[in-house]
């Protein structure tokens, strides 16, 4: 029978999943004290703003998350999808790009409307009630942002989430 190396380093034989367990468990134990000694401080220098930012976060989150759903939805294809964040002087610009069905003019200024859905005739192949992009314009509105759309019939959409820049006092 072959000697065991000493130590405790990993070679690949029994064993192995508890010491990926340990490494994974002691990873996500250093993470969560990471975000709970920056929520902490957050909380110290006002629980309002610190309110204020996670609400925020949350819904924009639900926001873009539903952009990349709709995105996955009317793909074409294979879903080619594009994230790109940038700033400008006062605003973060959140732009979602696909390549996929699109949309003509008179469609795109009734896309956030609560229950549109783009007439298909007697063809449903995206399954949805005309909800999600009303939500997203909603919560961007609600955090005084707007939000734009951009498309080519049979090429393709991009939404923009514009959202002002606001300073430490706009919190208080």
């Amino acid at each position: 029978m072959p000697e065991k190396p000493a130590g405790t380093l990993y070679r690949g034989r029994e064993g192995m999943w508890s010491w990926v367990a340990h490494r994974v468990t002691g990873f996500a134990i250093f993470f969560f004290l990471l975000v709970h000694v920056a929520d902490t401080a957050m909380v110290r220098v006002s629980p309002e703003a610190y309110n204020t930012v996670i609400g925020a976060y949350m819904d924009l989150s639900n926001a873009d998350l539903k952009l990349v759903d709709n995105a996955t939805k009317y793909s074409t294809e294979a879903p080619d999808i594009t994230i790109r964040t940038y700033n400008t002087m006062n605003n973060v610009i959140i732009s979602v790009t696909y390549k996929g069905s699109g949309m003509i003019n008179d469609e795109q200024e009734k896309i956030f409307d609560q229950f549109y859905r783009i007439p298909t005739g007697n063809i449903h192949n995206v399954k949805g009630f005309g909800l999600g992009l009303s939500y997203v314009s909603d919560i961007v509105q609600r955090l005084d942002g707007k939000i734009q759309v951009k498309s080519e019939k049979d090429k393709g959409t991009t939404f923009e989430v514009i959202m002002p820049l606001k300073n430490k006092q706009d919190f208080n």
